[in-house]
């Protein structure tokens, strides 16, 4: 059932984002990435090692203002749980890297949905 509800999440954030459907505004949220569902499967690890390379790399200033800029777009789903749409690599990146919080981007918000 978990993977039917995955399914109809990323659905319906689909749709409303094609459709230009739901609120205007997005809202930029803290999160534990550990507790962020994914909407892609599988990513490439040769990718993710790039991404991780290239977070390395960045000056501790360039890295958190990153963070804020480059939030993924997600959605929040049934009992606030947040899924993101995109960015996966860069996101999986940040989990590889031990981080504790990140940034998203709330673009619609489905939680009142059961």
């Amino acid at each position: 059932m978990r993977n039917w509800m995955s399914t109809f999440m990323v659905t319906l954030a689909c749709l409303a984002l094609c459709l230009g459907l739901g609120a205007s505004a997005s809202e930029l949220k803290m999160v534990d990435p550990h507790s962020v569902r994914a909407t892609q499967g599988v990513v490439g690890m040769v990718w993710v090692a790039h991404k991780i390379a290239k977070l390395r790399d960045m000056s501790r200033k360039k890295f958190q203002k990153s963070l804020v800029e480059e939030a993924p777009p997600a959605v929040l789903g049934p009992e606030k749980t947040v899924f993101i749409l995109d960015r996966h690599h860069e996101f999986r990146a940040l989990l590889e890297l031990g981080a504790h919080e990140a940034y998203v981007e709330i673009v619609e918000d489905y939680s009142d949905l059961n």
